[in-house]
């Protein structure tokens, strides 16, 4: 379970090393909310 930025930015960096794209190919956004007016 993440806590912080430092934990959403090991998430990512976890994320980016599994992904086998070519750096110039990659675009991925997250965004986490439990504020539903913000998911949509």
């Amino acid at each position: 379970m993440t806590q912080s930025v430092d934990d959403f930015d090991r998430v990512r960096e976890e994320l980016n090393g599994q992904l086998d794209v070519d750096a110039h190919l990659k675009w991925l956004s997250v965004s986490f909310t439990k504020d539903r007016k913000w998911a949509l």
